[in-house]
């Protein structure tokens, strides 16, 4: 079990740490656990690749903005056929395919290998995949308000 836990230090913020890195101190921000991922993946046989991507809190694109002020995230990809799955990490639970609502529609810069990358568009959820259905029934007795509500969210296929 690795504990996910957001830090910066200088460099730190943008290059991920080693695997084993990870694996010593069972913690780490998005960078690490990228890291232990496609690692992971990689020792089962599944090509996988790390991913720089910026969140919704940064307007640019790289094809308008190449440099370290597009992204604020890393995650881990792997190809299937033509197209890119981009894989969320803890401590975000999504099912597998369906990317989470902060990258949704950001362009990732996709690590093929030391000095190669590929810039692949994070595809945007069916709006059909997301609801928030609530219902709340209030009593008022007086001074007193009394009621009970539920909500159901349907989040990219996940049911809460």
């Amino acid at each position: 079990m690795f504990k996910y836990i957001a830090f910066e230090d200088g460099l730190g913020g943008l290059v991920p740490r080693s695997a084993s890195t990870v694996y010593q101190k069972r913690y780490g921000d998005c960078k690490d656990m990228a890291s232990i991922i496609t690692t992971m993946l990689k020792l089962a046989g599944i090509p996988s690749n790390i991913v720089w991507v910026g969140t919704r809190e940064i307007p640019y694109k790289y094809s308008e903005n190449p440099s370290l002020g597009v992204d604020n995230h890393m995650i881990a990809a792997v190809k299937q056929g033509k197209e890119w799955i981009f894989l969320t990490l803890p401590p975000i639970k999504i099912d597998f395919g369906l990317p989470t609502s902060h990258i949704q529609g950001k362009q990732a810069m996709v690590m093929l290998s030391e000095k190669q990358f590929t810039i692949a568009e994070v595809p945007v959820a069916n709006k059909a995949l997301n609801y928030k259905r609530d219902t709340i029934e209030v009593t008022i007795n007086g001074t007193t308000v009394e009621g009970q509500g539920a909500v159901r969210m349907m989040v990219f296929g996940n049911c809460t």
